[in-house]
């Protein structure tokens, strides 16, 4: 991954946990869900493409998702899970911007890939993603 995008990653990852920001349109409904989300399974991201502008960040990535425990269909888009299975979601995400603060969130979550428990590790998937994206910035 470039590192100009990593440094951009970074960035845009803190807005996530800074609680400074506003509380409208998509970001209330966005942290409730990570703290749901976050309560049954541990998150890593993983950035593919970064375009950044000044209104508005869009992000495409890598998530995996792993449980910490047996989780009932609701938890996550109708699957339950039991401990130890992974995720794997490729995620396009739409932020916008004002003032420094993120106005509204549209996430959008495709291509879902399941593994049993132990069949992988979140280190090898992540591994496997930044080859990925390293190649597109190949070309």
């Amino acid at each position: 991954m470039a590192a100009n995008n990593l440094a951009s990653f970074k960035t845009y990852l803190k807005a996530y946990s800074d609680a400074e920001y506003d509380t409208v349109a998509g970001r209330a409904h966005f942290l409730e869900h990570l703290s749901r989300t976050h309560a049954l399974f541990t998150e890593t991201l993983g950035a593919r493409t970064i375009i950044l502008q000044a209104d508005r960040s869009f992000v495409v990535m890598d998530a995996f998702f792993e449980a910490k425990q047996d989780a009932p269909p609701e938890a996550m888009g109708g699957k339950s899970f039991r401990k130890g299975e992974m995720a794997h979601f490729a995620v396009w995400a739409l932020y916008e911007w004002s003032e420094g603060k993120i106005k509204n969130i549209k996430c959008v979550m495709r291509d879902a890939k399941f593994f049993e428990p132990g069949s992988t590790t979140v280190s090898a998937l992540l591994e496997q993603s930044q080859r990925t994206a390293d190649e597109g910035v190949a070309l």
